[in-house]
């Protein structure tokens, strides 16, 4: 070491001398073998057919066609009974739709049959006018129509004639049977309207027996001063039987107010068509 300081710098000092030119090199390291990489199996799907080829159509998949059921029916919907016709607005002039869910049919007509026509307390009356504007579905009934039909006979009876117009303005066209049709004519009878009153007379006569029709006929014939048809007509009311006394009298008395005065019919007697005489 001693010998060697007093020599010049011979550079950086390495521990293993580099080979000499054209000598053998350092053997290389062997290196880590890269695994194969290996591909899955193609697999062979479905060849497409050419547009034009004539099996195109036949390899398109199908859906499996059903048969149907022969259990299935189809049946419509039955159209609205009349008497679920009634008024809706104000909000506060009826009641729920659902007024006579639940309840025995013939057992309703009954209680209105005797719902009082007059009385001094207001607030009960105006319930009454509010129960018989709302329309509702009620079972048991024989026909369709009862209940609309005694709901108006009970509003003329109290003298509200503007909402019973209302509920029969919306009847559809179309025969709706004597009960209806009579309600119509006590209407127009009592808003002044006889040729309105009388205009299917001749055609209800013909095909009812109803003492109503019969009176009508009679009427109809004074206000068109038929006396012969009247006097024929009331001749014919009196020997069915089935007329109210009040009602003859007060005919009898137009067709021979010569005769003198008669006894006004009582008050539980009178109605639309005794008003108009």
């Amino acid at each position: 070491m001693l010998a060697l300081a007093g020599q010049p710098a011979l550079g950086q000092i390495k521990l293993f001398p580099a080979p000499e030119a054209g000598g053998p090199s350092a053997p290389a390291l062997p290196s880590r073998p890269t695994p194969p990489t290996v591909s899955p199996p193609a697999t062979p799907g479905p060849r497409s057919p050419d547009a034009g080829s004539p099996d195109a159509a036949s390899e398109q998949p199908t859906r499996p066609r059903v048969a149907p059921s022969a259990s299935l029916q189809v049946e419509g919907l039955p159209a609205p009974s009349i008497d679920t016709i009634g008024l809706r607005a104000p909000a506060d002039c009826c009641l729920g739709r659902d007024l006579w869910r639940g309840s025995d049919g013939p057992t309703v007509l009954r209680l209105l049959t005797d719902l009082p026509a007059r009385g001094a307390n207001l607030p009960l009356r105006q319930l009454a006018r509010r129960l018989l504007v709302t329309g509702g579905p009620l079972a048991g009934l024989a026909t369709a129509g009862q209940l609309l039909e005694q709901r108006l006979a009970n509003l003329l009876a109290l003298g509200e004639l503007a909402p019973a117009q209302q509920l029969l303005a919306q009847v559809p066209e179309g025969p709706t049977g004597a009960p209806l049709d009579r309600r119509q004519v006590e209407l127009a009878l009592l808003t002044g309207d006889d040729g309105r009153a009388c205009r299917q007379v001749d055609q209800q006569v013909a095909a009812s027996d109803a003492a109503f029709w019969r009176e009508l006929a009679v009427y109809c014939r004074l206000v068109t001063d038929d006396q012969a048809g009247a006097q024929l007509a009331l001749d014919l009311l009196r020997e069915t039987g089935k007329s109210a006394p009040g009602l003859l009298a007060l005919a009898g008395q137009l067709l021979a107010p010569a005769a003198g005065a008669t006894a006004p019919p009582e008050l539980s007697q009178v109605g639309p068509l005794e008003l108009a005489m």
